[in-house]
C-alpha cells in the first residue's frame, strides 16, 4: 500500500524571500512585535539540519527568536513547519532527516525554492518518508 502524500501550491511566508547565504532557511509560525515565534520542533529540525554538515538556521537571527510556548507534546508525531531551500545539499539533507523518522510521524512542510528566475512554493503533507520520496521527484 502506498502511503498518501499531497502536494499543493502554496504561498510564501508573508514579508520573506529565499536567502542565499544559508542552505536551508526555517521560518517563523507567527511574528510578535517583529520577533520570529518558532515551535520548538522547527528549531530542532534546524539542529537535525546542521547535523548533517548543511547551513540550517532561522530566518531571524537567534537574538531575535522566541520559543513557542505552546509545547509540543513528547509523543507528537507531527513536524509543521515552512522552509526555503536554496542547495542540492539542502534537498539531500531534509530528505536524509525525513528517512530517519518514524514511519508513523506525519510531516507537513511548505518549501519554497528558485525554479530558475522564480520562486516556487508548496505544501507536502503526509508520512515523513513518504513526503521525502514525494520531494525527491519534484522539479528543481
Amino acid at each position: 500500500m502506498t502511503a498518501l502524500v499531497t502536494i499543493s501550491d502554496a504561498e510564501a511566508p508573508q514579508g520573506v524571500r529565499l536567502p542565499t547565504e544559508s542552505d536551508v532557511t526555517i521560518y517563523p509560525e507567527s511574528l510578535n512585535n517583529g520577533r520570529g515565534v518558532y515551535a520548538p520542533s522547527a528549531l530542532d529540525l534546524a539542529g537535525e539540519l546542521s547535523g548533517t554538515g548543511v547551513v540550517a538556521r532561522p530566518w531571524h537571527e537567534l537574538a531575535d527568536c522566541e520559543i513557542s510556548s505552546e509545547r509540543e507534546p513528547v509523543t507528537a508525531a507531527i513536524l509543521s513547519v515552512a522552509l526555503g531551500i536554496v542547495s542540492s545539499a539542502g534537498w539531500e539533507a531534509i530528505k536524509r532527516v525525513l528517512r530517519r523518522r518514524s514511519r508513523d510521524d506525519r510531516v507537513s512542510l511548505t518549501i519554497g525554492w528558485r525554479d530558475g528566475t522564480a520562486e516556487r512554493w508548496i505544501r507536502v503533507d503526509g508520512p515523513a518518508d513518504a513526503v521525502a520520496e514525494a520531494i525527491d521527484r519534484l522539479p528543481r
